[in-house]
Formats: structure tokens, sequence, C-alpha cells
């Protein structure tokens, strides 16, 4: 076989070799790859154009009209293979310079090709097949070499006026071009019938292969820069909820706090009804707080049962209250409720977990419900010690296309019948989460147009009313302080005048001595001139945090006090997070009496 035949059909081979291999794998479309794509297509057609075209000028014996378009054919394929090179080496220039990149290429190659192809067909070429050699000549050929050679200077100028661009190993490509294409264009210029021009193009698309941005590689660089994206919005996340928990948990210490100590105040009947309400209430806005963190957790799958012994019936009355204060005034809903006689008066799970289930669905009812009925419903199955409770809220509302009904749990927002059909509270994909962490089940039926019927399903283990006095009287007899607290002193750290009142009045009664201090630096000051029993340290301060005033104490010689971080941020972890930091214990806003009984019993009744 000719060694020209050879060198274009290796050529051929080899571009559909890395045709296969190159569009086979999953790629990233970026302006460099679609070049590159083109270039692999390119190489595949000229290589397929120049077998044909040596056996038609081998055997030229008369013009016809393969003899004139197949020689023509393979001039534009070298003038576009050449100009997309050029398009290639602007895609890398404008990355690296922008300067260098220029209007719209696509419009300006489809005006290049256009005006190529008519010149090339216009201009004379001549075929020679003597002494063993094939080849064309004339002018229409030393035109293409002349345009590609003007290109090639061009990216040369280029490259001479910005020499970092070569340290780019994307630029060589283009210097392996001007190489090879002058090397290969001098050798055919003197030696035409030495065909291989058609392997130097087919080289270099082999080599930009290795030197193109690997497509595999790319795509892991997406997905971690996707990941970063990630991580950054859950860090910027977990920062809002810690600031908002902290903001509105804050004030709520307050509140709590007071309340909770004028409850047993000697007042009149209607104000200590009132200050009751005031208690419940800041409780109630406390629990939504929490409601709104435990949707982080659940995203982050790091949300936890935690159950307690409680009773059902308390749950039920705040729940039922909560409708009737929903439906005040609205006279054409007829809310009914029904909880079975044989109950059990006290449960054991995560009481605060069914109630957040329960208002969701109920606040649901009471959205899309404008006139009949909503009914809630509790009945339950005892076995053993297991109280099957079967859960049922109903109503006359909006109801839900059965086409949707199996996506409501997956999807927050519905499209149905023009109209968003959504969840309020938590959500009903964050309803079933909940139920799924419980192993609960939740079922629903719906006639649109008539209204639907929410089913809970859910176990929980039955106690017996000794048992929870026994353990409250346990509990309460650990958390006992037994010493005399008089000759303690200590320190409470927080920039909040009003938090700094909350924690007076808590410790009061154990006749500790009491000393406080409204910023980092006070607290510093403080411990250089006295000694502390303990330390309750808030962090969210202004200048210096609870964190960096902690952080100052370490570097205290001899000092060996107990620091209790005192915050309002209730995001999940941040307990292991500050104990990992140096503090010895944590507190939580609102400050839970039992904590603070723990917490007092822990470090100063020794």
């Amino acid at each position: 076989m000719d060694s020209s035949v050879s060198f274009i059909i290796s050529s051929l081979v080899v571009s559909l070799i890395m045709a296969f291999t190159y569009f086979a794998r999953k790629k990233v479309n970026t302006s460099e790859t679609k070049v590159y794509s083109y270039l692999i297509i390119i190489s595949i057609l000229g290589s397929i154009i120049s077998i044909p075209l040596y056996f038609l000028i081998k055997d030229y014996q008369s013009f016809n009209l393969f003899t004139f378009l197949i020689p023509r054919l393979y001039l534009l394929y070298i003038m576009v293979f050449v100009f997309t090179i050029v398009c290639y080496f602007r895609v890398i220039a404008a990355k690296i310079n922008e300067k260098y990149f220029f209007g719209d290429v696509e419009m300006f190659f489809s005006i290049y090709l256009f005006i190529n192809l008519i010149i090339i067909l216009i201009l004379p070429m001549e075929y020679h097949n003597s002494n063993g050699e094939v080849y064309v000549n004339g002018i229409a050929v030393y035109y293409t070499y002349m345009l590609c050679a003007l290109e090639c200077i061009y990216m040369l100028l280029v490259l001479v006026r910005n020499i970092t661009m070569i340290k780019s190993k994307k630029i060589i490509p283009v210097l392996i071009l001007i190489v090879i294409g002058i090397m290969a264009a001098l050798m055919q210029f003197f030696s035409p019938g030495v065909r291989v021009i058609t392997y130097a193009l087919s080289l270099i698309v082999q080599i930009m292969f290795f030197t193109i941005e690997n497509p595999d590689v790319k795509l892991l660089e997406q997905v971690r820069l996707a990941q970063e994206e990630t991580d950054k919005a859950n860090k910027t996340k977990s920062d809002f909820l810690s600031i908002m928990s902290h903001e509105i948990r804050t004030p709520l210490n307050t509140i709590v706090a007071f309340s909770d100590s004028l409850k047993d105040k000697d007042f009149p009947k209607n104000d200590k009804e009132e200050i009751k309400d005031i208690y419940d209430a800041s409780l109630s806005i406390l629990e939504t707080v929490n409601g709104i963190i435990d949707i982080s957790k659940l995203e982050n799958n790091t949300l936890e049962i935690e159950e307690v012994n409680y009773q059902f019936s308390k749950v039920y009355d705040e729940l039922v209250m909560f409708t009737k204060e929903r439906l005040k005034g609205n006279k054409k809903i007829n809310f009914k409720t029904n909880l079975t006689n044989d109950m059990p008066k006290y449960l054991y799970g995560d009481s605060f977990r069914i109630k957040q289930i329960m208002l969701n669905l109920l606040s649901n009812a009471i959205k899309y419900t404008k006139e009949g009925y909503i009914e809630y419903d509790v009945r339950c199955i005892n076995k053993g010690d297991i109280c099957r409770m079967v859960i049922t809220v109903s109503d006359s509302g909006r109801g839900i296309k059965k086409s949707n009904i199996n996506r409501i749990f997956d999807d927050e927002r519905i499209i149905n019948n023009k109209n968003i059909v959504e969840g309020t509270g938590l959500g009903l994909s964050v309803t079933k989460k909940l139920l799924e962490l419980m192993d609960g089940q939740i079922l629903v039926q719906s006639i649109y147009g008539k209204g639907s019927q929410f089913r809970v399903v859910l176990d929980q283990k039955i106690v017996e009313e000794q048992e929870i006095i026994e353990n409250k009287e346990r509990q309460n007899k650990a958390n006992e302080i037994t010493g005399d607290l008089s000759h303690k002193t200590v320190l409470i750290v927080d920039d909040n005048q009003m938090n700094l009142k909350v924690a007076q009045r808590l410790l009061a009664k154990y006749n500790i001595n009491i000393e406080t201090a409204n910023s980092g630096f006070k607290c510093l000051d403080l411990v250089k001139v006295n000694k502390y029993d303990l330390i309750l340290l808030d962090d969210m301060m202004p200048k210096m945090s609870g964190k960096e005033t902690l952080e100052q104490l370490k570097t205290y010689s001899n000092f060996n006090t107990p620091v209790v971080v005192l915050t309002a941020n209730a995001v999940y972890g941040v307990k292991d997070e500050y104990i990992t930091l140096g503090f010895n214990d944590y507190l939580s806003k609102p400050i839970e009496k039992d904590e603070l009984n723990r917490v007092l019993k822990k470090y100063l009744d020794k």
C-alpha cells in the first residue's frame, strides 16, 4: 500500500478512536470542549475526503464533477481546521486575556466559510500524477496555504505580545499547529506527493485530547464547587438560625422566667390567670422557635427524638384550645373534638414532636376549609404496655386531586387547579419525616372539592402513674441541693441587663452571693482580683464573645473556676461545640429550673 494512503487511513482510524473515546463519556459543555468536538468531526471528515481524493487523482483521466469538487472540499477542510484552531485559541486567550476574544465566532465562521468556498471554486487547480506522485497544485492550493499561514502568524503575534499565555498548557496545541503546520506545508511544497497534512492535523487533535480540560476532572471540580456552595449555604443558614435563636430566646428568657416566678405570688384570681396565660404564650412561642430550628436538624439528619414521660390529655387540650382560638369568630365552621375514654393518663414518647405534627395538620385544615366542619378525633388500642394512638383530622375543605395525593409528602408545594396547595408550620414532608423517626405512619384520604382526612398511627409506651411519681421523686432527690450555698459566689456575665436580672432572681432562692458583669472585659477584670466558685458566661456579646473571654481566662495562672456557657443558641450540636471549646457545661435560655438546679448541684453543692 502507498505510504500516502497509509498516512490517510491511519489518521482516519485514530480520529475515529478519539471520537468514540471523547463522545462516549460525559462531558461538560464549555466553549473549549465545544470547539474540540468540532475539531474531531472536522478531522474525521478530512480523512474521509482524503481517501477518494487520492484515487481520483491517481486514476485521473477526464474532468468531471467529482474531480472538480473533492479536491476543493479537501482544501476547504484544511481551511476550516486551521480556522477552528484559531477559534480555540481565541477561547483560551479570552480566559487569559479577554481583549483577544472578539465578536460572534459562529457568525464570523459562517461568513468565512462561505467566502472561501466561493474563492476556492473559482480559483484554478492542477492535477498531477507522474513518477508515482499524486497531488493537486495551483492557485487554489497556494491561496489555502497562504490563508492558513496568515492565521498562524496572527496567533504567533498574539503569543509574542502576551508571553504569559505560553505558560498555559492549553496553548500547546496552537504551538504544535504552527510548528507541524509549517513543517508539513514545506514538506508538501517541496515534495507534493508526500501526503502528510491530513495525518499532521489528526495528530494535533490527538495531542489536544490530553491538553484540553478533562471533562471528568471538570465535572469533579464542579461537584466540589457545588459542595462548597452547599456547605457555605448551610453555614449561612446555621449562622442565621443561631442568631435568630439568640435574638428571640433572649427576651423570651425574661418573659418565661418572670411570669413563672409570678405564678406563685399572692395575686387576685384574674391576675393570676392572666400571668399564667403570659407564661403559656411565651412557652408556645418558644416551641415555635424550636420547631423552626428542627427543620434545619431534619435537613442535616441530626434531629433526635427526645422521649420523656408526658400526659397526653394536656397535649390534646392545648391543641383544642389553639384550634378554637384560630376559629374564633368563624361561625361557618363547626369544630368537633373527641378523645377516647380509654386513653392512658401517662405515656412515654416525644410529646413535643407529636404536638408539632398535630398542630401542622390542624393548621392545614383551618387554612383550606372555608365552611363546613373540622374534626379532631383521638382513639387508641391498648395492648400490654403499648398504646396505639389513632389521631384523625378531617375537614370539609378544598380536598386534594387524586393525582396529587402521593406527592404531598414529597413536595412542599403542589399546583392544584392553578392554586398552590402547601402545608403550614413544618410542612407535610417534614411531618412525615418526624413520624418516620418515631416509627409512625400518616395516611391520607381525600375527595377533591369535598374534603380531606389525615390519619396518624403511632405507638407509645404506657407509663403507670406510680412510676411517674417515683421518677419525679428520684430526679428531685438527685438534684436536691443539701448543702449551704450562702458562702458560694457566682459571677454572671451577660451584656443584656434583663438577662442579668433574670439570672439573679433564679439564683436568689439559693442564697448565693451574686456578682454581675456586662461584658467580657469586665469579667476579666473581676477574675483578676476576685475568686469565684462558678461563672455563668453568655456567649453572644459584642466586642468580646464568651468564647474569646474563656480563651483569655484560660491564660490566667491558677485559674480553675468552672465556666458554664449561658446562651440562647439552641442549634443542634452547639452544646458539644461549647464543651469542645473548654466550657465545663451548658445552660440554654430560657433557663430551665431543673437544669439550673443540676448545674448548681454539680459545681457548688460538694
